[in-house]
C-alpha cells in the first residue's frame, strides 16, 4: 500500500477571453500543472477549487491528462480529443455548484480520490464549460488541485 504523506497545491490562473465562449469550448487552452514537488511523479488528487473574480461561475468539466493532447486545444476552440488521448486520461471532473461571496464565485469538490501517475511532472487540463460564458476584460479564472503524494 502506497503511504501518501505531501501534500501539493498545483495550480494555474488565466485571464479569459472576452468574446463569449460556446458551450464546449476550451477556456484558456491547455491548463500545465505542475508537480515538482511529487517524488515518484504520481498521487492522489483529492480537491479540486475553481475561482473566478468576475463572478461568472462557469458550469463544466475539468478534463485531466497525464501527458498533451495529440493535437493540443486552444483557448476559445472546440474542445475535442482523438482516440489515442484516452489512453492518458486521468479523470474528468465535473464542477459541483459554485458559492458567492464578494462579488466573486467559488466551486470546491473534495474527496474526489483519483489515483494517478504521470512522467515529466506534470498533469495537463482543460476546462470546458457546459454553457456560454463572458468575462470582461482583466477578469481570471483561478484552478487549484489539491494533491497527496510522497
Amino acid at each position: 500500500m502506497t503511504n501518501f504523506d505531501k501534500w501539493i497545491d498545483a495550480e494555474g490562473t488565466k485571464t479569459p477571453d472576452t468574446a463569449a465562449y460556446t458551450a464546449g469550448d476550451s477556456i484558456g487552452g491547455a491548463w500545465t500543472f505542475d508537480l515538482t514537488g511529487s517524488a515518484s511523479g504520481g498521487g492522489l488528487i483529492n480537491t479540486l477549487l475553481v475561482a473566478d473574480n468576475e463572478g461568472i461561475g462557469a458550469a463544466g468539466a475539468l478534463w485531466l491528462f497525464k501527458a498533451d493532447l495529440v493535437t493540443p486545444v486552444a483557448d476559445q476552440a472546440a474542445f475535442a480529443v482523438a482516440f489515442a488521448d484516452f489512453a492518458n486520461l486521468i479523470t474528468i471532473l465535473t464542477l459541483p455548484a459554485y458559492v458567492s461571496i464578494s462579488s466573486m464565485k467559488v466551486a470546491l469538490l473534495e474527496d474526489i480520490n483519483t489515483k494517478f501517475q504521470v512522467q515529466g511532472n506534470k498533469i495537463i487540463g482543460y476546462f470546458v464549460p457546459s454553457g456560454a460564458p463572458d468575462w470582461a476584460a482583466s477578469k481570471s479564472i483561478y484552478i487549484r488541485l489539491g494533491i497527496l503524494t510522497q
